[in-house]
């Protein structure tokens, strides 16, 4: 069974790879420089273990858009906006891309490879965009090595990256033990609950990428299936219809999977009262900002750095303005001698 994508691999290689050259452009992890095209090297090492023929997929799967990404190309038709680069959100985007990438059939990776005896595959001639980069289970024995797949940049524009990551892999010992697989189905909008209460989700789950089950989930069984098989088996699921005006978005651990339909921002067009010209907004009205630690949405739109630099601001005047009324003070008794 293939455990889940851990947030601490999204911290490390998701959240720094592509929010450093978001944010500044600069360097990260040996990064350098070139003309045109970057390139990433991946080392897959486990506790000393060196992990040959680990096989790896590559996907061009946006672009970038001021300060945010965008799903385009073979990506487009999901409308992800990459706009949130906190801990919980790389995690949900990386774990939402890669479940899109290996189950859409209709998406074929750019590049393909394998680590070599060193433990090292390098993608190289990547022209600028965002990029994900998935592995495939390696089975050595009854050992089996789960690779966490990252997000990265390549960003031409700025300072084209040739960047050296480190995947995080996990170990997992094959056993026949039978454990209990759940799938859970909430809506994230302002009501929790679908816009048609006789609304019904067809979720296909797949083991090891070929169709296991079909299921459908409803008010009936509260969006919640469970079912018991082994545990060493790469279990995935997949909502095959998206309610038209959401987005979907996955996530799970070992056992449990959640998936997500988001309630995308409805654009409104406003026309001026001399009717010469339109101008056309977002309503942020639509989405919910209270959802559990479980089922929370990226918050975006919200810059903190410039708190503890007005703070110390203050601090600064607050301590020019004493230094000055003691120096009054010190006038004021000179003068009465």
């Amino acid at each position: 069974m293939r455990t889940s994508l851990t947030k601490s691999m999204t911290v490390c290689c998701s959240a720094a790879l592509v929010a450093a050259s978001l944010l500044c452009g600069s360097v990260f992890l040996g990064a350098t420089a070139a003309e045109d095209n970057g390139s990433l090297t991946l080392h897959c090492v486990k506790d000393d273990v060196i992990l040959e023929n680990l096989q790896w997929d590559l996907y061009r799967v946006g672009s970038r858009n001021g300060d945010t990404f965008v799903t385009d190309g073979n990506f487009a038709a999901y409308d992800i906006v990459i706009d949130d680069f906190s801990d919980d959100a790389m995690a949900a985007y990386a774990k939402t891309l890669e479940n899109i990438a290996v189950l859409d059939d209709t998406i074929q990776p750019d590049r393909e490879g394998a680590t070599d005896a060193q433990g090292t595959l390098i993608f190289d001639q990547l022209p600028s965009g965002l990029y994900l980069v998935c592995g495939e289970i390696l089975k050595v024995g009854e050992a089996m090595y789960i690779p966490s797949s990252l997000l990265f940049e390549i960003n031409s524009d700025h300072a084209t990256m040739d960047w050296d990551a480190y995947p995080k892999v996990e170990l997992h010992t094959k056993s026949e033990q039978e454990v209990r697989y759940t799938i859970k189905k909430v809506w994230l909008n302002e009501a929790d609950e679908p816009c048609d209460p006789t609304t019904t989700i067809t979720v296909e789950i797949y083991c090891d990428l070929e169709l296991y089950q079909t299921v459908v989930l409803s008010e009936e069984n509260d969006w919640y299936y469970e079912w018991e098989d082994f545990d060493y088996y790469d279990f995935r699921v997949k909502e095959v219809v998206i309610p038209e005006g959401f987005r979907v978005e996955y996530d799970n651990n070992d056992t449990q999977y959640l998936i997500k339909n988001i309630l995308m921002p409805v654009e409104t067009t406003t026309t001026s009262t001399d009717a010469t010209e339109t101008t056309t907004t977002v309503s942020s009205t639509t989405l919910i900002t209270t959802a559990t630690s479980d089922e929370r949405l990226p918050q975006t739109g919200q810059l903190w750095w410039p708190v503890p630099v007005l703070g110390l601001l203050g601090v600064l005047l607050v301590a020019v303005g004493l230094r000055f009324r003691t120096m009054e003070n010190n006038n004021d008794e000179n003068e009465t001698f």
